[in-house]
């Protein structure tokens, strides 16, 4: 596990790094903010970071605020160093994102027993990671168009057969609506949206879609809602008319 030690500190910086010395397989140290936040810009960037409250330029609390709003393939845990047990200070750090939250004077003990905390939370999120990415594999090689839908129709996700069936680079898609580029016809838009809303399923619609070119063909779509405690609120299954 890689893991980033950034702190202004040098007594508290050269403790912690002997301390993971023998548990991480490779450990990135940093003076001030600006150089934490290029190591975890980096392509190799580690999956822990240990920041001091009080780094120069950029401190731990605003590093953590634009690791949680980057948009990267991997999950940050991030240990966020303080002078002092406040209540008030804690609570912002866990509100910016922070997933500990440490005080001065550190134990070697206690060093070591948060990293393994963070490292079982991050070895359950490479397996979720796994999963995901089987599940997008699978999702992938279906032999009809899939796309799931946000709670006012706009795309969240779709399938390689859904973006070819519309001829459009999928990533394109995303966060766009299905009127009317993709669902030219009012009353197809309408339809799809009352189930939406009324959380209802429909089987085997013709409804007429619009490709890259802008020409119409016909598809049959089937509607399932999708449970609501997330992003997704519905998905639609699209098949070419024969």
């Amino acid at each position: 596990m890689k893991i980033l030690v950034a702190d202004d500190n040098a007594n508290c910086r050269y403790l912690i790094l002997d301390v993971l010395s023998p548990v991480a397989s490779e450990i990135f140290s940093a003076t001030n903010g600006g150089e934490a936040w290029n190591r975890l810009q980096a392509r190799d960037a580690p999956h822990m970071a240990i920041l001091s409250a009080t780094l120069p330029e950029l401190n731990g609390l605003e590093i953590c605020h634009k690791i949680r709003h980057a948009r990267v393939p991997h999950y940050t845990y991030v240990i966020l160093v303080g002078s002092r047990r406040d209540k008030a200070d804690m609570l912002n750090a866990f509100e910016a994102g922070v997933d500990d939250y440490v005080v001065r004077p550190l134990t070697p003990a206690e060093i070591l027993a948060r990293v393994r905390v963070g490292r079982r939370f991050l070895e359950k999120e490479d397996h979720l990671s796994m999963i995901t990415q089987q599940w997008r594999t699978m999702i992938d090689h279906l032999p009809f168009g899939l796309a799931c839908l946000g709670q006012e129709g706009e795309i969240r996700r779709v399938n390689k057969v859904f973006a070819e069936q519309l001829g459009i680079d999928p990533r394109s898609l995303i966060g766009k609506g299905l009127r009317p580029a993709i669902l030219p016809r009012m009353e197809d838009h309408r339809l799809l949206l009352d189930h939406l809303h009324a959380v209802r399923e429909f089987d085997r619609r013709e409804m007429q879609m619009t490709n890259a070119d802008g020409r119409p063909f016909q598809v049959l779509v089937w509607g399932r809602p999708i449970d609501r405690t997330g992003e997704l609120a519905y998905q639609i299954i699209t098949a070419i008319k024969q």
